[in-house]
């Protein structure tokens, strides 16, 4: 299973995605170093590629913004271990919806949500 890599995804926000999306796979990876900071302590969400996973990625996402540009990179873990780096994209206003978001999102990373359980 594909996983996300999240960096900035704190460990609160993620205890209050995983109340609101129980069957979302939620953890955290700690690693030295990141591409922005060298020799810092870099904490990433993990989000397994789930529907459940999306649907937490999307409301944390819009946590904090009604209006505007949300701008994310998020690095995703293949099966075999092969990592690429997707720069999310999202424009949302007061009349965009969750679902509109989460389609959004499906769409930039390549993902049939009807495939996904």
């Amino acid at each position: 299973m594909e996983t996300l890599r999240i960096p900035g995804l704190s460990r609160l926000e993620g205890l209050e995605l995983k109340k609101r999306f129980p069957d979302a796979d939620i953890s955290f990876d700690s690693s030295s170093g990141s591409d922005e900071v060298p020799g810092e302590l870099l904490t990433m969400g993990v989000i397994v590629l789930t529907l459940a996973g999306l649907k937490a990625l999307a409301a944390y996402l819009t946590m904090d913004k009604r209006t505007g540009r949300i701008e994310r990179t998020v690095e995703i873990v293949g099966k075999k271990g092969v990592r690429r780096k997707e720069k999310l994209v999202v424009d949302i206003d007061e009349r965009t919806s969750h679902s509109d978001v989460l389609k959004q999102v499906a769409e930039m990373m390549h993902v049939d949500l009807s495939a996904l359980k």
